[in-house]
């Protein structure tokens, strides 16, 4: 995979995720089934962060090919650092 290849799967993944870190919440309540502190039904937050595990494993086998072709693509690197924090965030 080039390094061109990787930063355009890299940017495509990044636009098709970027909305799972956002968060969408209506006012806090304590029905049942309900995340308190996001006021989001947990299964959606468990949804997403289900969807930022799946991306930060797909840039982390991206960086790997990289790695094994001797190239360094920074940007796959802070890609897989915001998918982490933003996984950290729904957790």
């Amino acid at each position: 995979m080039s390094h061109q290849e990787a930063e355009a799967i890299a940017r495509s993944l990044k636009e098709t995720t970027t909305h799972l870190g956002q968060s969408d919440a209506g006012p806090s309540n304590h029905m049942e089934g309900i995340d308190v502190h996001r006021g989001q039904p947990a299964a959606s937050l468990q949804t997403k962060s289900a969807s930022m595990a799946e991306y930060r494993n797909t840039v982390a086998r991206m960086l790997e090919e990289c790695e094994r072709t001797g190239e360094r693509n920074t940007s796959l690197e802070e890609e897989l650092v915001i998918a982490q924090r933003k996984i950290d965030e729904l957790e």
